[in-house]
């Protein structure tokens, strides 16, 4: 899971990329962590939950790159819940 609301990550159990597991806004607008390197640890760990506040999407340059891999969760989607969408199929020839 990869979300800027760690207490629940923490009580649902859910593993939180280390790299990333605390983005305090103080470590963004400081330069000390990008959006390009959240973007890298998203692809290298591929959570299949991400919880996020829109404006941290925005802050983080995420905008674009979420809808593309993730899928807005119905029940949830006022918190910014989002599931990861299963991978194409392989190019059969």
């Amino acid at each position: 899971m990869f979300t800027d609301r760690l207490t629940c990550a923490f009580w649902a159990g859910l593993p939180v990329p280390p790299e990333v597991a605390v983005i305090p806004s103080k470590r963004v607008w400081s330069g000390q962590i990008s959006g390009a390197m959240v973007r890298a640890c998203l692809d290298r760990y591929q959570p299949e939950l991400l919880l996020l506040g829109e404006n941290r999407l925005g802050e983080l340059g995420l905008s674009a790159y979420v809808p593309e891999r993730y899928k807005v969760d119905a029940s949830a989607a006022e918190l910014g819940l989002y599931l990861r969408k299963p991978p194409p199929p392989p190019n059969r020839r």
